[in-house]
């Protein structure tokens, strides 16, 4: 039944014309049917040699994009970023070490190039297979909750390729596989208010009426990824006019300790301004330096500031804590949570702390294996962390012998030790948050008090 609350003389039904249920996350929040992600006019795979160099859902055509309005031709772009790991840098006053494997990769690339089109460095030969494209509602409000200038994120997930006779990797085809080095391109939506928001997230559920990797299907979604992708979705940003947030990696093919890093074209905050539009390395979002897991600094921390309603750092983490670097410039998984003296009696803030971090998420309070979304063979679907399926195996999201279901829920113990067990089924948190904006009355957004809203997704301050 329809709740109708009257405010300031302004009647509305409140929550309840938009069924998270009805919203299927295969088709429009976490995209990964083969018949997508291997789609022969979008999509291309050197390992193969299938599909079409340069098409819309390529790695290359994402990096072109970003290379319009730079001096930079596609592949210099792309070789500038890539020699971020042939040396050590700082941020925030901390080092991230040189991985110089990173040289293979490149000459891999080159390779390819040479076998495809005869020419070096091609950026369509560039070895990157999709994964995923993906939908994140969750992230951010209508535009009008708060104030919130996120008003949600859509991304693509690559899997890099290569030859792992010298790199890590996993499943072997001819030579030529997938690696362990997830590449992540997070855009921001081309949105600026309530209704735009709401008309943004119709389109992805208007997808939801396609037979998912039909002709038609795939046409629609076309036009919703470039409208986020393509040069011009943000004319304000210069030179690259890009809706790009950052861009994450995720890795071990370089170097047996996973690590997690962080690109951006621009973050006034942190003050990296890239003026010739080429991605330059950014701390890692919600992270400290992993030297202050388990210090009475970090305990101070967040009993002080973090969990404090009001304070500044409620919910963040800051470049600088107490005029003492703190934010992590890169993410290295050589902790799986994070803990502290005194964690043990609010074990539920320590776990809500750690699952925000990059590292965390990605493996003890998820029970995770590094990646969310693995890798795959060529005609395969990645399989997904049961964080994000709230299933009892990794597996794919459509799969038939152990189908998707929103009110499922995967336990996982205190990696602390505490008796706290915490469920995820993070697709349905996305689900709820994309039928929460449908479901809104816009006509109320800026008129009332934003806690009279229905409120945004409980881990709106996650950023993975």
């Amino acid at each position: 039944m329809d709740t109708i609350v009257s405010v300031l003389g302004v009647s509305l039904s409140a929550f309840s014309s938009i069924s998270p249920a009805s919203i299927d996350p295969s088709s429009s929040l976490m995209i990964t049917h083969p018949d997508v992600v291997d789609d022969p006019k979008r999509t291309f795979d050197v390992c193969t040699g299938k599909g079409n160099p340069g098409g819309t859902w390529t790695f290359a055509y994402l990096i072109k994009e970003l290379a319009k309005g730079t001096s930079f031709t596609p592949e210099d772009y792309a070789l500038i970023w890539l020699k971020n790991w042939l040396h050590t840098y700082n941020l925030n006053t901390f080092d991230v070490p040189a991985r110089p494997n990173m040289e293979l990769f490149i000459n891999f690339w080159n390779q390819a190039s040479l076998a495809g089109s005869g020419q070096d460095f091609d950026i369509n030969y560039f070895p990157a297979r999709l994964l995923a494209i993906t939908n994140r509602p969750d992230l951010g409000g209508n535009g009008g909750y708060g104030g919130d200038e996120k008003r949600g994120e859509a991304r693509f997930t690559f899997a890099l390729l290569g030859n792992t006779d010298k790199l890590g990797g996993y499943d072997k085809e001819q030579g030529c596989e997938a690696m362990p080095f997830n590449v992540i391109f997070e855009y921001n939506t081309p949105t600026t208010d309530c209704p735009s928001v709401q008309e943004w997230q119709t389109q992805w559920k208007a997808l939801d009426g396609y037979a998912l990797g039909s002709p038609e299907y795939n046409e629609k979604l076309e036009l919703i990824t470039t409208a986020f992708t393509n040069f011009g979705s943000n004319p304000a940003q210069e030179p690259n006019q890009s809706l790009l947030s950052q861009l994450r990696t995720n890795e071990n093919a370089l170097d047996p300790l996973w690590e997690l890093r962080e690109f951006v074209l621009l973050n006034k905050a942190d003050g990296v301004v890239s003026f010739d539009g080429s991605l330059l390395p950014d701390t890692v979002k919600n992270t400290p330096d992993v030297s202050f897991d388990n210090t009475s600094f970090l305990a101070n921390f967040v009993n002080s500031a973090w969990s404090v309603p009001g304070s500044p750092d409620e919910g963040t983490v800051p470049l600088a804590y107490l005029g003492v670097p703190f934010r992590g410039a890169a993410s290295p998984v050589s902790i799986t949570h994070w803990d502290y003296p005194s964690s043990a009696l609010d074990p539920s803030m320590r776990q809500k702390f750690s699952l925000n971090t990059c590292n965390a998420c990605h493996t003890g309070e998820t029970d995770t294996k590094f990646v969310h979304i693995e890798a795959r063979l060529p005609g395969g679907e990645s399989a997904l962390s049961r964080f994000l399926t709230g299933k009892n195996v990794v597996t794919t999201l459509n799969d038939p012998a152990n189908p998707y279901i929103s009110a499922a829920l995967f336990s996982v113990s205190d990696p602390a030790g505490s008796a706290l067990v915490s469920d995820f089924n993070d697709l349905a948190a996305r689900q709820a948050a994309m039928a929460s904006i449908l479901s809104t009355s816009c006509e109320l957004v800026g008129t009332v008090s934003a806690g009279l809203l229905p409120p945004k997704a409980a881990n709106f301050k996650m950023s993975h």
